[in-house]
């Protein structure tokens, strides 16, 4: 989106994606240098800080001698890591990183090293640094990238999310205000993705999709309205929200436009640790919450939408115990694929308890990648043929 943003400013823009590269440093440096660039900007990230470092300074060492801009949301935890960075831009860089553009190239100064929205005079900020109005960004502009080589395509449709998890980056990044574009921006993205690139899927990147479920609603009825999206044909999508999100009603309703995979955080079952970290009000709420992660497992295996289920480990408080007891309790649901992610404690998060050590974390690990592995081996799960084609039909309106 910085890029679409950009172009809409006139500007000339290179994207360079270091995939195709092997992510080898001098590779990108030299890309960088063919370019001829008059600016540089580096997308950073707190989990990507140590190779960010390494290729800020390989940039200098290879002779890029344009102004160097690290933007990203994790810039504001990173500053002694950018040394090598002339500039850092904090925020939500999309309509800040333009302004920042036009002052270092006309030479109209900037005040500090370390820029943010505010200091930038950029108006549509919040006091946080981040966007109000997401429907007042352009689409991403992907023509600058090597899409056929990619296996989907991505939107944000939201970011932010009102759930108090407190292990969870996302909000440290995207705030707990619910953010999102209009039902109608979303359909007209999707159309405008599917008529331009035909990519093999789209995943949503939104950390709550269906946090307000008449959005999605509507947005599955604008896709099914829409005649260029054929969902199940030129349209194939994902999503990632929480189990309290989701209901048979809404997912057939999702199915039906063109949801193929959903991504649901169980995280653990250990009944402590998600009440002591605020993933649920109260103890006696976890019942109800494992069970609709059950409930959901089932719904979406009844439609044919994959299950995709994520669980962490090293959560505070976590023990090899709870590891076992979620272990079992994931074996009994027909999910499709089960990650497993270590936990880890990204500046801004505030947890309760210790963190387990390393040699914990690892049993934890090995007891939940055995279940993995497990589901991973079963036998794939094949939607009948007669019911692919009764949700085309019903996509059409033909009921």
């Amino acid at each position: 989106v910085v890029a679409a943003v950009l172009c809409q400013a006139g500007y000339e823009v290179v994207v360079i994606d270091a995939g195709p590269l092997g992510y080898d440093k001098s590779r990108c440096a030299q890309a960088v240098l063919e370019a001829g660039p008059e600016l540089v900007g580096v997308f950073v990230s707190w989990a990507t800080q140590g190779g960010d470092r390494v290729f800020l300074e390989t940039l200098h060492q290879e002779g890029v001698s344009c102004p160097i801009v690290a933007f990203g949301v994790s810039t504001r935890f990173m500053h002694e890591a950018l040394g090598a960075a002339d500039y850092l831009l904090e925020g939500e860089p999309e309509l800040a990183f333009v302004a920042l553009c036009e002052r270092l190239l006309r030479g109209s100064g900037v005040p500090e090293r370390v820029v943010s929205p505010a200091a930038l005079g950029v108006a549509g900020y919040d006091t946080q640094g981040l966007l109000s109005d997401l429907n007042a960004l352009p689409f991403p502009a992907w023509d600058p990238l090597p899409v056929e080589r990619y296996p989907f395509l991505s939107v944000l449709s939201s970011r932010g999310c009102e759930e108090r998890c407190r292990w969870c980056p996302y909000v440290v990044a995207q705030g707990r205000r619910f953010r999102a574009c209009s039902p109608e921006r979303v359909v007209a993205e999707l159309r405008e993705i599917v008529r331009r690139y035909h990519p093999r899927r789209v995943v949503f990147r939104d950390p709550a999709f269906a946090q307000q479920r008449a959005r999605v609603e509507a947005i599955c009825q604008g896709i099914l309205a829409e005649r260029s999206l054929k969902p199940g044909k030129n349209l194939l999508w994902e999503c990632e929200s929480y189990p309290e999100h989701l209901d048979g009603a809404l997912l057939a309703l999702m199915h039906r436009a063109g949801c193929v995979g959903v991504k649901v955080g169980l995280e653990t079952t250990d009944a402590g640790v998600l009440y002591r970290e605020d993933r649920v009000r109260e103890e006696s709420d976890v019942a109800g919450y494992l069970n609709r992660v059950v409930a959901l497992s089932q719904e979406c295996a009844r439609l044919g939408i994959a299950c995709r289920l994520f669980v962490l480990v090293g959560l505070p408080g976590q023990t090899l115990d709870s590891a076992r007891e979620t272990a079992a309790f994931v074996r009994g649901l027909p999910a499709d694929s089960l990650a497993v992610k270590v936990f880890k404690p990204y500046p801004g998060i505030r947890t309760k308890a210790r963190v387990p050590g390393e040699d914990e974390i690892r049993a934890q690990s090995e007891v939940l990648e055995d279940v993995a592995r497990a589901i991973h081996e079963r036998p794939r799960r094949q939607v009948p043929r007669w019911r692919r084609a009764l949700g085309r039909l019903w996509g059409k309106g033909r009921r």
